[in-house]
């Protein structure tokens, strides 16, 4: 186990983020590997290409680290929403990211709810997802990656 790095690394040919040095660093283990190809061709998706993808990846193949990677590794104050259609699920996000040290938050309303600068996920509900709030951070916000983590079809 390692100490997280403050910083992604960036591979200095490409101009591109070192996206397994990223993993190994969130995941505070120098010996990380990508769990499968599918997980490695997602985060380099959501880390370097940042334009919107779909991916459908079977159960335990890594897509919680599309969100846990860019908000364990951010040097900037970005955070990462993630819609979150089930309570069960939101609880084993939250979970999840306590596992990692990440601060989150569980987005309820926005009765004048600013996000904290230490915040870098925010859960919401499909329902939630469209307030103005959060629209406004989604479509307008250099602090903000956007995902969708649905079970439902």
């Amino acid at each position: 186990s390692s100490v997280r790095s403050a910083q992604p690394m960036q591979d200095p040919r490409a101009g591109r983020f070192n996206v397994l040095g990223m993993l190994r660093s969130a995941m505070m283990d120098k010996a990380a590997t990508f769990r499968t190809e599918g997980q490695r061709k997602l985060l380099e998706q959501v880390i370097n290409v940042r334009e919107s993808c779909i991916a459908v990846l079977p159960t335990g193949s890594g897509k919680s680290m599309a969100w846990i990677v860019p908000a364990a590794t951010s040097a900037s104050a970005q955070f990462v929403v993630v819609v979150v259609p089930l309570v069960s699920t939101l609880n084993s996000h939250g979970a999840t990211a306590d596992r990692y040290q990440i601060k989150w938050l569980n987005w309820k309303q926005s009765d004048g709810l600013t996000i904290a600068h230490d915040v870098r996920i925010v859960f919401v509900t499909p329902e939630s997802a469209g307030e103005d709030f959060i629209q406004r951070y989604v479509t307008t916000s250099e602090r903000c990656i956007h995902l969708s983590d649905s079970h439902l079809v």
